[in-house]
Formats: structure tokens, sequence, C-alpha cells
């Protein structure tokens, strides 16, 4: 089975979308992990972390939508 450029462009984009979110969340782990290790973890320095947690993971689903929207109108 042969694959058409769409779908091979469209398969690295997903793969390119765990790479990143993968990285993204090693990094925030690793983070939450000095920051216990430390005693340095409050309350105020979790939820400061969840949010850059959260915007992080936003800014890739928003990479990546915009990636599929167009490789879709490339192949329309």
């Amino acid at each position: 089975m042969k694959l058409n450029t769409t779908s091979k462009k469209a398969i690295s984009a997903m793969f390119v979308l765990l790479l990143m979110a993968g990285l993204y969340g090693a990094i925030i782990a690793l983070c939450n992990q000095y920051l216990r290790e430390h005693d340095m973890l409050t309350k105020s320095s979790k939820f400061i972390l969840g949010v850059i947690m959260f915007a992080g993971f936003y800014f890739i689903y928003k990479w990546f939508s915009k990636r599929i929207d167009s490789i879709q109108k490339q192949n329309d």
C-alpha cells in the first residue's frame, strides 16, 4: 500500500506533534521534580507551572491545527 503525499505530510505532522508534546511535557516534569527536590514547590509555584504547562500544550495544539489545515488546503 502506497501513501500519497497528503497522508505522508499528515503523518509527519502527527509525529512532530507527539515529539513536541513529549519533549515539552518532559521539561515541565523536570521543572516540577527540581522544585520538589529543593522544597520550592508551593501552591503558587505549582499553579504557575500548571499555567505554563497549559499554555504550552495549547500553543502546540494550535500549531498542529494550523498545520493540518494547511495540508488539507494544499490537497483541495
